[in-house]
């Protein structure tokens, strides 16, 4: 409580901002007091006593029913961050590869495995046996991922009570960089990639379905990749970093 005399009190995790929750309960003061859910399983204490509780996924947000005191926020990419680090798109016969996917966290590489390599021999994996940052830096990475056609999420079937927001960052970088995404239907981000026609889901764990997404996106001809992958810049555009931060400095005025 050494910063008791603020009045606005932002935790981007819950469980830091315990003491002004109690705080406000027993009357001591009244924080005005913000934080970020993240996952479906994460445990809010004085739920009550929150000002706004901000969710990443509209997904993760409808697990905790709603709450009236609650907002979605959609985390939106750095674009000039893009701009500076990614390389210029290539002609369409020009692409180094055809799938590129980097994550560590519950990422589903066997199938990836099984899978992608019976389609083409363009494809790159980033943490499949490490950390990615153990592979390849960001920048770097943002590189390789400029010279790929698509983005690839898997990520593996898991149990309902363990469910957790997966791969968001993968996520922003495909439609920062205007990848359309083959990405599986667990992550909970909350986004229709199908609806936005921004790339294609496939069924978590399902080998025939993720075979069948893969090819139906290799089979684009340029003009539909190109329209795919402008929507994707477009999304990024709209729902963009400097919007996020507006919006978050609005609700924390």
């Amino acid at each position: 409580m050494r910063h008791c005399r603020c009045k606005t009190v932002f935790s981007a995790l819950p469980g830091y901002e315990k003491g002004f929750l109690l705080a406000n309960k027993i009357g001591l003061g009244h924080y005005k007091i913000v934080t970020v859910v993240h996952h479906p399983a994460t445990r809010l204490h004085l739920i009550e006593q929150y000002d706004k509780l901000l969710f990443f996924s509209p997904t993760v947000r409808e697990a905790f029913g709603n709450p009236s005191n609650s907002e979605y926020l959609f985390w939106g990419p750095d674009l000039e961050f893009y701009a500076r680090h990614a390389l210029p798109a290539p002609a369409p016969a020009c692409y180094e590869y055809d799938f590129v996917s980097a994550g560590k966290v519950y990422r589903d590489y066997d199938l990836f495995f099984r899978v992608i390599p019976g389609l083409t021999s363009r494809y790159k994996v980033f943490g499949a046996g490490s950390s990615v940052r153990n592979e390849i830096g960001y920048t770097d990475l943002m590189k390789v991922c400029s010279r790929t056609r698509f983005i690839c999420l898997p990520v593996a079937k898991f149990q309902q009570e363990g469910r957790i927001l997966v791969g968001l960052t993968a996520f922003l970088d495909a439609i920062a960089l205007g990848k359309p995404i083959l990405m599986s239907d667990n992550t909970l981000i909350g986004i229709d990639v199908e609806a936005q026609g921004l790339g294609l889901l496939y069924k978590a764990g399902d080998e025939s379905d993720f075979r069948e997404k893969a090819a139906r996106l290799l089979a684009l001809d340029d003009a539909q990749y190109a329209a795919m992958a402008a929507r994707c810049r477009a999304f990024a555009a709209a729902h963009d970093y400097r919007k996020w931060s507006a919006r978050l400095a609005r609700l924390l005025a």
